[in-house]
């Protein structure tokens, strides 16, 4: 994210887009945990899904915690 940001600022400025969703990429760029749940779902989904997934996920469970989400998986199931 780091890089990504410092090189669109390089470039005249900007923030990284992963998706065409922005309160995807909103989520994207705030929570690290939403990052890593794109970036694994990145593997085997339409990239544009994939990055949007976190936000997703956020809407339709109405959190999107770690720590609820590893133990409500019956509930993530539902969703995908």
């Amino acid at each position: 994210m780091e890089h990504g940001t410092a090189l669109a600022a390089a470039i005249g400025g900007g923030t990284v887009r992963f998706t065409p969703n922005d309160a995807a990429n909103a989520l994207i760029h705030a929570d690290p945990f939403a990052f890593l749940v794109a970036v694994i779902a990145d593997q085997g989904v339409v990239a544009e899904r994939a990055w949007a997934l976190p936000q997703l996920l956020e809407e339709r469970l109405g959190h999107f915690d770690p720590g609820r989400v590893a133990t409500e998986p019956d509930s993530v199931d539902l969703l995908l």
